[in-house]
């Protein structure tokens, strides 16, 4: 989460300092890693949804059905941009800790960057399309079944 990025560039005491990310960091990091994971699960097993596929498909679906095919393209995208940040990010911490590199130059780096910002506005990115999606469930058809998976994307929200 956020939280480890940010005790990763300033430490533990300047992060002691920030109450409400001090507490994820402490109480949060198991949770959020399941979210992780069972979104990158998610993600990967999301069929393809072509731009132009979106549109044929009105034939057959229902305009709430396109809604929902939208949100689903939408999370796949937010969630490949978070995840080629974090990925490009820990390949920088995985190098370093393979020798390969300077622990207080990838700090000063990472510093600059804002990597915890980054990581946290991808992170809000991802929740605002899962907050989408989970209205769009709510609002299709109850012969489709989606409103249930509703429950879902409420749960990754609090998870992540």
């Amino acid at each position: 989460p956020t939280s480890a990025w940010l005790q990763f560039e300033v430490g533990c005491y300047e992060l002691a300092e920030r109450r409400p990310i001090c507490l994820e960091y402490q109480t949060h990091l198991d949770l959020q890693g399941l979210g992780i994971t069972v979104l990158q699960v998610l993600a990967e097993l999301l069929p393809p949804l072509p731009r132009d596929q979106l549109h044929a498909s009105a034939i057959v679906a229902s305009p709430a059905h396109e809604v929902v095919l939208l949100q689903f393209q939408r999370l796949a995208t937010v969630w490949e941009e978070y995840w080629e940040a974090a990925t490009r990010f820990w390949a920088a911490l995985l190098e370093t800790f393979r020798g390969n590199g300077d622990w207080n130059s990838l700090k000063h780096e990472f510093i600059a960057l804002g990597v915890h910002s980054i990581i946290s506005s991808k992170l809000q990115a991802v929740r605002a399309v899962l907050r989408e999606a989970e209205r769009a469930c709510q609002q299709a058809p109850a012969e489709t079944g989606l409103s249930n998976v509703r429950c879902l994307f409420a749960a990754l929200r609090v998870m992540i």
